[in-house]
């Protein structure tokens, strides 16, 4: 049983070591070993309170998206790696704020209009000129009011 076996039961050192030809996994001491397996342990995934990760197709391309939040484990060097102010990432948030801004006024139009004014309208309210009921008998006859030489329909379906 050589050095290398003994430290597979960490996966990610395992892992590293499997990819090596064994000749070179086994010229490994105990302390390089170690060394190894404590460094991996501190690069291995942790479970984070909101992780999120969505593929979306647009177009010919699929695209994926990536949400991590968890408190920070990382370095301040590793940290400072990657810059937020990148022209993507800006037009990134800006497009994620119009969206956001288009939803809002679209939710709060919504929620502006009556319910009760798009189920029951109100029919007095849209007079409408009946032109085939040329004289007040037969205006007044289906239920509609002569006004000024003309037929008018107060009850007239606004939606018709």
């Amino acid at each position: 049983m050589s050095k290398a076996s003994s430290f597979k039961q960490n996966s990610a050192l395992e892992r590293f070591l499997r990819r090596l030809p064994d000749d070179v996994s086994d010229s490994f001491t105990v302390e390089q070993l170690q060394a190894m397996q404590a460094a991996l342990q501190t690069t291995q995934w942790r479970k984070h309170p909101v992780d999120i990760r969505l593929t979306i197709p647009v177009l010919w391309k699929k695209f994926y998206f990536v949400l991590i939040v968890g408190p920070e484990r990382r370095t301040k060097r590793r940290n400072s790696i990657a810059p937020i102010w990148t022209p993507a990432n800006i037009l990134f948030t800006i497009g994620l704020i119009s969206v956001g801004m288009l939803l809002s006024i679209g939710v709060w139009q919504i929620k502006s209009v009556s319910i009760d004014f798009l189920l029951n309208p109100p029919k007095d309210k849209y007079p409408a000129g009946i032109p085939f009921k040329p004289d007040q008998e037969s205006c007044e006859t289906s239920g509609r009011i002569w006004q000024n030489g003309e037929c008018i329909d107060y009850d007239h379906d606004p939606t018709f």
